[in-house]
């Protein structure tokens, strides 16, 4: 006898159905192998599906996260879309309009906050890890090659940021220059620079709003709707020149692909030793509207 297994499809990082980044989630994945959901995955063909199971308490479930090719440790959007679907599935009558969940991912433990008393839900991600940051291996010129692009909108060193997922930042000087990035991934050696699975951020800024493309290596070279992964790594490059203090900034991605994406990023900064300031806290959020459910049959 086959198994049914319920799953809700999401739009992530927008108010809009059809807008933001697609996300599938099995709320009822106890008994799931790794090769099940890694087939499951697949099948559903989304940029990430993921997987929930019961944890020690119910408002601590633990969340696997995978691509239509492998696991990941650690993804924004399937973290926001995967809390406003549990606490829409388990307060249907309106009953607490804010909830306080804590999913348990192989980063490890992610602090999300969910509103439902807007008229879109709308979560709130702590990072389980702080960013670290990094030169990449790409000077400006190879940057450019590699970005198809001219050297002079190249707004700064490439820089690897890390939050819990690895990504190559570069800064561009407008969005115009964001919009031109044709990544030549047949330059394997600048291509692979960085990484064995790259993943390129570039953005441009106007004060503390950000336009952003997020161009990776999974199957093949494909662009993220929306990446809350990246814009927590962005945070270590962003922080260089905050003083201390807390800080918001808006990202806006995916319009290259047709799903426009809004992505709230909170940055503190906090003195450390010797006077040096640091980032101390990174938070993540956004809205996801509810576009869909079915089942799967095992």
């Amino acid at each position: 006898m086959r198994k049914v297994y319920p799953y809700t499809l999401l739009d992530v990082f927008t108010d809009q159905m059809f807008g933001g980044n697609q996300l599938a989630v099995f709320t009822q994945a106890e008994g799931l192998s790794d090769e099940q959901m890694q087939k499951i995955a697949n099948e559903m063909n989304l940029s990430e599906t993921t997987f929930v199971t019961a944890g020690h308490d119910s408002d601590k479930p633990r969340v696997r996260i995978f691509t239509t090719s492998d696991e990941m440790p650690f993804a924004g959007h399937p973290t926001i879309g995967t809390a406003i679907c549990l606490a829409h599935l388990n307060h249907q009558d309106g009953d607490e309009a804010c909830s306080h969940w804590t999913l348990i991912e192989q980063v490890g433990p992610v602090p999300v906050t969910v509103d439902r008393s807007l008229p879109v839900a709308k979560a709130e991600f702590t990072t389980a890890v702080l960013p670290s940051l990094k030169r990449s291996a790409l000077n400006k010129a190879q940057a450019a090659r590699l970005l198809n692009i001219e050297q002079e909108k190249i707004f700064s060193a490439a820089m690897v940021g890390d939050c819990g997922a690895p990504f190559t930042l570069i800064e561009l000087t407008d969005k115009a220059a964001v919009d031109a990035v044709q990544i030549q991934a047949s330059l394997k050696e600048l291509f692979y620079a960085d990484s064995d699975w790259p993943a390129f951020y570039l953005f441009s800024r106007d004060d503390n709003h950000l336009y952003a493309r997020m161009i990776c290596q999974e199957v093949n070279l494909v662009e993220d709707a929306a990446t809350g992964s990246a814009a927590a790594a962005v945070s270590g490059y962003l922080a260089q020149s905050l003083e201390s203090g807390h800080y918001h900034f808006y990202i806006e991605q995916g319009v290259q692909i047709g799903r426009p994406s809004q992505i709230e990023l909170g940055i503190t900064i906090g003195e450390g030793l010797c006077g040096q300031s640091g980032v101390t806290k990174v938070t993540v959020a956004g809205q996801a509207v509810i576009v869909g459910e079915g089942y799967l049959l095992l």
